[in-house]
């Protein structure tokens, strides 16, 4: 029943605030429009909730995001910076590849005719760029963070 009364007194709301009122030849069928309209509206509205719910729960239940402070602001750009002087450090070819493999997300294929070497080779270099820059930065690389050649 409250929805039923929200819908009426959203209806008389919006036509009233319309001020086209007087004008109108027919007032009550045009609230009666305006009800149904608003009932249609919030249906829509409810499905797309339904829809992304299950989604939206992920947000509220799953990883906790942190907040966003001026000290995670310059913790984010030191560990932007120190990311940046590792791959500044990788030899020039690796870099190369790994910037083309990672940066520009290039297929192993791609890496391998531009630059002239074999995808086994692209392979090769993404590794020790990923093993280089964990030991610069102090982390271990995943057993196998290479992106497969078949990319």
């Amino acid at each position: 029943m409250d929805e039923a009364e929200d819908i009426v007194q959203e209806s008389f709301q919006r036509v009233f605030s319309n001020g086209r009122l007087p004008e109108m030849s027919d007032p009550a069928g045009y609230l009666r429009m305006t009800a149904r309209n608003i009932l249609i509206d919030r249906r829509r509205h409810q499905k797309v909730e339904q829809k992304y719910r299950p989604e939206m729960s992920m947000l509220d239940y799953g990883e906790q995001v942190e907040t966003i402070t001026p000290e995670r602001i310059v913790a984010g750009r030191e560990e932007m910076s120190a990311l940046q002087e590792a791959i500044e450090a990788l030899p020039p070819k690796r870099r190369a590849v790994f910037i083309m493999s990672r940066i520009h997300n290039l297929s192993y294929r791609e890496i391998s005719q531009r630059v002239g070497i074999s995808e086994g080779a692209v392979e090769k270099h993404v590794w020790r760029s990923l093993v280089q820059i964990s030991q610069q930065l102090g982390t271990s690389p995943k057993s196998n963070p290479v992106r497969s050649a078949e990319e």
